[in-house]
């Protein structure tokens, strides 16, 4: 359902959708994943979710990376999310798709027809592709009277180019456009129409791989990419939101706009070396530069909450403290690691990485290590373990904390006199905020039976820390952003495949 990678996903062992509709990870809530195209991260760095979307037909694989031990991936504490496009072909090709609409009590209910064409503009030296998808989706929600639909209209492109300079030396560049509106955003069972938001969404993002082959054994990589996403939230009319047991109603609380852009380079270098007497190694050593913004503007109005037989218990009136959010920063990070291949039977890697934290201005250090030992002949029977340390990034809107709108609260009797002093709540900052990162172990075990029989069991345990977390304190009147959050995560996966 859904028709792009993001719904793929969940199909996977250990990854679900939660309420709000965002993906969750290996037990990590959704801005403690990776999502890359090639090594160039695509996360939006206002929030830290996944953002992109590309047409179906461009995407050749999905991959989740569940806490890889390499240190040339940073910026996660759960997964890594990898996607790989498809490359231009030796022959031209036209694949129209899904042209058939569907039809309902609107005529057209959902019509996404797709459009994919590839080929060489220059056989063997220069490769084009092109895919485009349209969608247009009217989905009811019968639990609301008139059955009042949400409204999804987007258009997703993806542009890639491959050339082939020599056969030491390749480039690929990509171009994605994803604009997107959805009408009644957030209409359910007990948000009528009037208490919706319309969304708007305009995302660009580019970037170019260049593969230099330097010698027999030395690879180098450049990687630069630029981002640029803009989301608009609207409401009909500034009503007072009302909050009641049975529904809601008036205007949403909040609209806003924000404007994001990222510029992203990336340099790797990797050397094979087997004339040691002890294996074969793979080293790696790389930096990456990123340089982020975020601007934006929220506006919050009234919200009130009544009892069952409709007097006020609570209402809250916000403030503006600044007209606007501002946050910028440069992430940097530098990484080095080592794959030997010690004999047939063990292999080990080796890494170290360092991230400057563009938002909280602090140095990490992440020392990772795994292993792979042969305990049978011909990789019948792996086992695998490792142990490492992984830093998220932080989002701009933590940044942005203090930035944001300041409310007012107070509470009320049922028969209206008020019972507590109206309190102000402000944007606090306490102490200063550490980066979020976890320790991470896990072991598995891979069996094949044959050729056709396979199992595998796999163990993780994850201990989070510095998480971001948001308390009232109604004594001092300020609600206090830390970095005082823990968490821990156990799993046993069992994968078994004919």
């Amino acid at each position: 359902a859904g028709d792009d990678f993001q719904s793929l996903l969940t199909q996977l062992p250990s990854i679900i959708r939660g309420p709000d509709g965002r993906l969750r990870v290996k037990g990590g809530a959704p801005t403690t994943g990776a999502l890359q195209v090639s090594s160039a991260s695509l996360n939006d760095p206002s929030t830290g979710d996944f953002d992109l979307e590309l047409p179906s037909g461009a995407i050749e694989s999905v991959e989740v990376l569940s806490n890889p031990f390499a240190a040339e991936y940073g910026r996660f504490s759960t997964s890594v999310t990898q996607v790989r496009t498809k490359r231009g072909t030796n022959e031209w090709t036209f694949k129209p798709g899904n042209l058939m609409p569907n039809f309902g009590r609107g005529i057209v209910d959902r019509f996404e027809p797709r459009l994919a064409w590839s080929g060489p503009l220059k056989r063997d030296r220069l490769l084009f592709g092109q895919y485009l998808q349209y969608r247009y989706a009217q989905t009811p929600v019968k639990s609301l009277e008139g059955e009042p639909e949400i409204g999804l209209l987007s258009f997703d492109s993806y542009t890639r180019l491959d050339a082939v300079i020599s056969s030491r030396h390749a480039l690929t560049g990509g171009v994605i456009y994803f604009p997107r509106k959805i009408s009644n955003a957030t209409l359910s069972t007990f948000r009528p129409p009037e208490s919706t938001v319309k969304f708007t969404q305009e995302g660009f993002s580019a970037g170019i791989v260049d593969r230099l082959i330097l010698n027999d054994r030395m690879v180098l990589e450049t990687t630069v990419a630029g981002r640029t996403f803009e989301v608009d939230l609207k409401t009909d009319g500034d009503r007072v939101m009302v909050y009641a047991p049975q529904t809601q109603s008036g205007t949403f609380f909040n609209t806003h706009e924000r404007s994001v852009g990222s510029l992203q380079a990336i340099g790797a270098l990797t050397i094979a070396q087997d004339r040691w007497r002890y294996g074969q190694h793979v080293f790696k050593l790389g930096v990456d530069v990123q340089r982020s913004g975020f601007d934006g503007h929220s506006t919050s109005r009234g919200l009130d909450v009544v009892r069952v037989d409709g007097s006020l218990a609570e209402r809250t009136t916000y403030r503006q403290v600044v007209p606007e959010q501002d946050v910028k920063g440069t992430e940097v990070a530098g990484f080095a690691q080592d794959r030997w291949r010690v004999n047939d039977r063990l292999s080990v890697e080796l890494g170290f990485r360092i991230d400057r934290d563009a938002i909280t201005d602090k140095v990490n250090y992440s020392p990772r290590g795994g292993l792979a030992v042969g305990v049978l002949a011909d990789g019948r029977a792996i086992l695998r373990g490792g142990i490492g340390k992984f830093v998220e990034r932080t989002p701009h809107t933590v940044g942005a904390f203090t930035q944001y709108e300041a409310q007012t609260v107070q509470r009320f009797a049922a028969n209206g006199t008020t019972l507590t002093a109206p309190i102000d709540y402000v944007h606090t900052i306490d102490e200063p905020l550490e980066s979020p990162e976890s320790i991470v172990q896990t072991v598995a075990w891979d069996q094949r039976f044959g050729r056709k029989l396979f199992f595998k069991a796999a163990y993780t345990h994850r201990t989070g820390s510095h998480a971001y977390i948001v308390e009232p304190e109604p004594s001092r009147g300020a609600l206090v952003l830390s970095s005082s959050g823990e968490s821990k995560y156990w799993e046993l996966e069992t994968t078994g495949r004919y």
